[in-house]
């Protein structure tokens, strides 16, 4: 038989591990693995109730400094530190000891998880809906890093005959405004960069008398300067759009001249050129025009709602009237709109997109 050592006794040992099947490699694994997915369940709950709770009394999520010296790492850490100081399982696979690729605690993490609670409480809104008539009410708004949002909320008549209201969605409107903001701030920078606008624009207007596009006459062609939009007040928006517009050329003209310019700043001719890849896009081109139609109908009732002497009647007529020409827009306004911008386009060297090609979404 020979010592305990020996080859007969480890060929021994061998066949007794064989007959034990549960210490053969595959459930070895399987047991291990087991115990990595009910940690890594535990940790995700946790995270989730952590989300569920601070989504529910509306608290931010991210802190100043999430460091781990931090004495305030943000809610949703602190929060998640506070469930693990009540349950030592929860201690023992979150934050630093969960492995350093399934922490579950990012930024990319919690709004993925979110994002699916969004979709969940729209679906329950959808069935609450179900086959009931209802609107939509849409309102702007911007939140602190200036960025427009359209919030959307839904307003139905449930099965038991009460009108009921339900926060949809909170969309990213296209930052159409922020970039004419810049590009006017760009263009309008100095005195000089007024006299050059000035100047380009008179060169645009003498060229297209010459070429017979403009009308001449007492108080027709006056020269004008770009306008800012007011972050309140529409109409201010519509003006900054004609104005837009009017100078398209000429501020092309002067945004080219400011990235050429090599006794400004490097910052000033790197704006410019940002500005200038943004102005000479087509969609650029096709929101500008589309929101000079739409704004020419909803500045006449801005007008109209804002006079000391309207009454509620004339208020519902001129309401009924916008609604009225903003449907006659939708219907009838695709091709004169697309044939605008597409003129409009070939007149300042832009490309054209074909929209009959295949649509391709990236990201």
């Amino acid at each position: 038989m020979g010592n305990s050592g020996s080859a007969h006794n480890y060929s021994v040992g061998c066949f007794n591990n064989l007959k034990n099947s549960m210490t053969h490699i595959d459930k070895v694994m399987v047991k291990e693995n087991e115990k990595l997915v009910a940690e890594a369940r535990l940790r995700l709950t946790t995270t989730i109730n952590s989300i569920r709770w601070l989504t529910f009394q509306g608290c931010p999520f991210r802190g100043h400094d999430e460091s781990q010296n931090s004495l305030n790492q943000g809610n949703f850490l602190e929060m998640v530190k506070l469930l693990a100081s009540y349950n030592k399982d929860v201690k023992g696979v979150v934050l630093q000891n969960a492995p350093k690729n399934a922490k579950y605690t990012s930024s990319d993490v919690q709004k993925e998880i979110l994002s699916i609670v969004a979709r969940k409480v729209q679906k329950l809104i959808r069935e609450e809906i179900g086959t009931s008539k209802f609107c939509i009410m849409v309102d702007e708004a911007r939140d602190e890093s200036k960025k427009e949002q359209m919030a959307i909320v839904i307003r139905f008549v449930n099965k038991e005959g009460l009108i009921k209201e339900r926060f949809l969605d909170l969309v990213h409107v296209h930052n159409f405004f922020q970039h004419a903001t810049f590009i006017i701030n760009v263009v309008s920078s100095s005195t000089k960069r007024n006299d050059e606008l000035l100047a380009a624009q008179a060169e645009e207007i003498a060229r297209e008398i010459e070429l017979g596009e403009l009308d001449t006459g007492q108080g027709a062609n006056q020269m004008s300067s770009l306008q800012r939009p007011g972050d309140t007040r529409w109409s201010s928006h519509y003006k900054s759009i004609q104005s837009l517009k009017k100078m398209f050329s000429a501020t092309i003209s002067v945004l080219r001249s400011i990235a050429n310019d090599r006794s400004v700043s490097k910052y000033s001719r790197g704006d410019a050129a940002g500005a200038l890849q943004i102005i000479v896009k087509f969609d650029f081109v096709f929101i500008l025009l589309m929101m000079e139609k739409i704004m020419k109908i909803t500045d006449v009732l801005c007008q109209t709602l804002q006079k000391k002497s309207i009454d509620i009647l004339n208020a519902l007529d001129s309401v009924s009237n916008t609604k009225v020409l903003l449907g006659n827009l939708r219907n009838d306004g695709w091709d004169p709109l697309l044939q605008e911008v597409n003129y409009f386009c070939e007149k300042n060297d832009i490309d054209i997109l074909d929209l009959n090609h295949k649509y391709v979404s990236f990201g």
